[in-house]
């Protein structure tokens, strides 16, 4: 079968008058009491839709820790569970998710009352979906974020399981056509893809132009592989350029240390701001200050700092890699090769005249986005009852 992209703008017309759907969600990924910022992403896709359907999200968690212990909350939008578990066998894993969405759908048929069931993040919670897919007679659905199919998920193992769940027709929504691509690859299979990508604050995130921009270059993330600061860190410092710019970074993570360290060892705590964790409007401040903002990272299925940095009008410098292209298009320079010598001559050639970014300038906000999502779940559940 071949992929299908669905072009929304194509038939906007036919949806002046919305349908209502009522939406089941089922994530293993969303905030929550234990980590209030865990997978936003998630929730903000889903809120965007809040207009147009009535949404509710069950949400059901393994954890690896010590002990055992089950934690829940229910509200009348929100059902979750989250299990700590005293051993982190993925086969143990997945069983144990297959016996949720068992009860789910077969034990209390709670997807009877809904129109769609939309799946976020497709593994572990479908490992053994084939088992029971015949019997749910509603259009299903997977919306996947995540980047762990580009890599194999670390192993050279063929993982048939994993595989097995696009083997079975579900039609996908992808933040990116890259990470759409990267799981056929992975699945070795064909099967129906969509694109919506994820969301930007637009009440943070916006161009504001009494802002200056000054002398310096940003960087922000969770700083951990496939991020790669050192070496756009490295490069800013063998340019001549750091004797009038700064380079100022943000952020947390597993590489902060080594990071830290690699100021320290050359002497470039007044060249080098290492700013540590930031609030979401102190990233948006430095992103219209800056001079570019910088995204060094040797793979992105999407990449919400760069859509971030394009929603502010600031200029992006990062790899041509992934789904990267799709979130800066025009809005900065792609580099083809990105090691050192790549981003000295990047970081010279912006801080001598960089153009102008706007094109792609609100392109992430939640209604844009709320209606592209509703106009995809709406197209798969006629197609479903055709």
């Amino acid at each position: 079968m071949p992929s299908l992209t669905l072009n929304t703008k194509s038939f906007d017309q036919s949806f002046i008058f919305y349908n209502f759907l009522k939406i089941l969600h089922i994530t293993n990924w969303y905030p929550n009491h234990i980590n209030e910022y865990e997978a936003l992403w998630i929730q903000k896709h889903i809120k965007s839709l809040d207009n147009r359907c009535e949404n509710f999200v069950i949400h059901f968690e393994i954890l690896g820790e010590n002990g055992f212990e089950v934690i829940k909350k229910k509200s009348n939008s929100l059902c979750q569970t989250i299990i700590k578990l005293p051993f982190g066998s993925w086969l143990i894993k997945e069983l144990t998710y297959f016996l949720f969405v068992f009860y789910i759908f077969i034990v209390k048929r709670t997807h009877k009352k809904y129109d769609i069931i939309n799946f976020h993040v497709a593994y572990p919670m479908l490992t053994f979906w084939h088992w029971i897919q015949r019997w749910v007679k509603k259009p299903v659905v997977i919306t996947e974020h995540w980047s762990a199919y580009h890599f194999n998920f670390g192993t050279k193992k063929k993982l048939p399981r994993i595989r097995r769940i696009f083997q079975q027709n579900i039609p996908v929504i992808s933040v990116s056509n890259a990470l759409s691509n990267d799981i056929k690859q992975f699945a070795q299979s064909n099967f129906p893809t969509y694109v919506v990508h994820n969301i930007v604050d637009e009440k943070i995130f916006y161009p504001d132009k009494n802002f200056k921009k000054e002398n310096y270059f940003f960087a922000v993330s969770q700083w951990k592989p496939p991020k790669n600061p050192l070496v756009v860190m490295d490069a800013f410092l063998s340019s001549s350029i750091s004797d009038t710019y700064q380079l100022k970074i943000g952020g947390y993570g597993v590489l902060w240390n080594k990071m830290k360290n690699f100021v320290i060892e050359n002497k470039a705590e007044n060249k080098i701001i290492l700013l540590e964790e930031l609030t979401s409007h102190e990233i948006a401040y430095h992103m219209k200050k800056c001079k570019a903002f910088l995204h060094p990272s040797d793979y992105e299925t999407f990449s919400v700092v760069c859509a971030e940095a394009v929603s502010c009008g600031a200029f992006v410098i990062a790899p041509n890699i992934g789904g990267l292209p799709e979130v800066i298009g025009s809005n900065g320079q792609l580099l083809d090769q990105w090691k050192k010598e790549d981003w000295m001559e990047a970081l010279q050639r912006t801080s001598v005249s960089p153009p102008k970014s706007s094109k792609y300038i609100n392109s992430f906000g939640r209604k844009k986005i709320g209606l592209q999502y509703y106009k995809i779940l709406m197209h798969i559940s006629e197609e479903f009852r055709k």
